[in-house]
């Protein structure tokens, strides 16, 4: 999670770098997923494969 707020703290003060990290942790389902067994990751990789299919189709059928 350093990554995340490092790249939060080049780009904003100090302040909201703080409240972007706690409103991505709890609005934004990120916790899932950096806890055990990585839940939250297998679910947004489905849902971007999702989108990626429905909004770009040729992109879609080029990474399958």
């Amino acid at each position: 999670m350093n990554f995340i707020v490092g790249s939060l703290l080049i780009h904003c003060s100090s302040t909201m770098a703080f409240w972007l990290f706690v409103s991505l942790i709890e609005d934004c389902g990120v916790r899932d997923i950096f806890t055990p067994k990585l839940p939250g990751l297998y679910k947004h990789s489905q849902v971007i494969e999702r989108l990626i299919s429905i909004h770009l189709p040729e992109i879609s059928e080029h990474l399958i």
